[in-house]
């Protein structure tokens, strides 16, 4: 390196800025890709194009640990602590580089991430996996009553998801506990009526003669109608009260309690909520003007998961405008992220780029903590179409819950986290 060379790199640490720089194959640089997101599609694509070799694979991800949302229903419903769920980066930091910052803005003009520190980062591709977040204004009062604390969402894991056990756990002897689903498309569908099945198991021991509401602003359980309908029949008689269609829009405190307002229904008034608002895309992606697809969601190529509203800049995981019964799931943002990063790995490198392959996605929801139902379904890339189609051949799905599929679910965790980490 010259000494001119190290005097610009020098500078540019000085001020923040990481230098831009075109790449081409003939000037011998190695280009550069940034992956915002180390959760289940970020790790995946940034380990994909480290396997790929010559590039530069840049991680941002503000946590210091990973954290799997993912069986995180477990920790809601104390049957695992939090920490089950925690996994290190440090295997994953041996294969690339690793800043623990969060990704503020997006200049695609100039090819820039910029940081919360201000530092910039330039790159030559831009994979974000920001998975979702809540359109907090689509419900009246919802931004302060999570704020304050009494109506927490707990989709992510970690901590919150700890707090909403607690605030079940407190729930006065005879207490209804409500929870209030939006209108698909969601992270993981069938999350919401697991978590209602392992919390009905919680208070059917501590608090037998508690309540759950569960308000749903679909028509039917977004997956798995069939069999979770069947298990609050049967197994919950008498403390799952399901309601299709209730779509809340409006939230309050009333008291000790919280009082719900539903677009075609009468208030109820519920001691506890856990208020999961309608989702979009990550803030992020949102800000970028990447959100073509009914302003909420990312429209990208199928081949590569290339943004269709920007250039350079690839978006994989729950925040893409998925199609063809594609589950925005941790198992589908894992798979995205590895055909992603072959993809751009196969281009910046000058390889031909081969068939995309497959996309295998598997999920396991627990409906007691002795038994789960499984979702099992696999993507093929089909020219023709220039999109994904299912494989209505390899899909498998629980016809009632199993004993079997709840031992599995921790294996199929176990490696995962190893495909993803390292």
């Amino acid at each position: 390196m010259t000494s001119r060379r190290r005097a610009l790199l020098a500078a540019a640490a000085l001020t923040g800025l990481a230098p831009t720089r075109a790449f081409s194959i003939a000037s011998g640089a190695r280009p550069r890709v940034v992956v915002v997101g180390g959760g289940w599609g970020g790790a995946s694509a940034a380990r994909a194009l480290a396997r790929a070799g010559g590039l530069e694979v840049v991680l941002v991800e503000p946590a210091r640990q990973f954290d799997s949302t993912p069986l995180s229903n477990l920790v809601v419903a104390g049957l695992c602590a939090p920490a089950a769920l925690v996994r290190s980066y440090a295997r994953l930091a041996r294969e690339v580089e690793l800043v623990h910052e969060a990704a503020v803005a997006i200049d695609a003009e100039r090819a820039e991430l910029r940081l919360a520190s201000g530092r910039r980062l330039g790159y030559d591709r831009l994979v974000l996996s920001p998975g979702v977040d809540f359109d907090w204004d689509a419900v009246d009062g919802a931004r302060a009553a999570h704020a304050s604390g009494a109506v927490l969402h707990a989709w992510r894991g970690g901590a919150e998801a700890a707090r909403l056990r607690e605030q079940i756990d407190a729930l006065r002897p005879g207490g209804v506990f409500a929870i209030a689903i939006p209108e698909a498309p969601l992270r993981c569908p069938p999350a919401p009526y697991e978590r209602a099945c392992l919390v009905a198991e919680r208070l059917q021991r501590r608090n037998p003669r508690a309540k759950l509401i569960v308000f749903d602003a679909n028509p039917e359980p977004a997956s798995e109608a069939a069999q979770f309908l069947e298990v609050f029949r049967t197994r919950y008689a008498g403390m799952v009260d399901y309601r299709a269609a209730h779509r809340v829009v409006g939230v309050g405190a009333d008291g000790a309690a919280q009082r719900l307002r539903f677009e075609v229904d009468d208030d109820q008034r519920v001691d506890l909520v856990n208020l999961l608002p309608p989702m979009r895309a990550g803030t992020l992606a949102l800000h970028a003007g990447l959100a073509n697809r009914d302003g909420r969601w990312v429209g990208v190529r199928w081949r590569d998961f290339a943004a269709t509203a920007a250039e350079r800049i690839h978006v994989i995981g729950d925040a893409i405008q998925n199609e063809n019964a594609m589950a925005k799931s941790g198992a589908m943002a894992l798979a995205q992220g590895e055909v992603a990063g072959a993809a751009i790995a196969a281009e910046l490198l000058g390889h031909g780029a081969g068939a995309p392959g497959e996309l295998a996605s598997a999920c396991y929801s627990f409906t007691a903590h002795d038994a789960a139902l499984t979702l099992q379904t696999r993507h093929r890339y089909v020219d023709a179409a220039q999109g994904w189609q299912p494989d209505m051949a390899a899909r498998v799905v629980s016809a009632a819950p199993e004993a079997a599929r709840a031992r599995e679910a921790w294996g199929w965790a176990a490696r995962s986290w190893a495909a993803l980490l390292g």
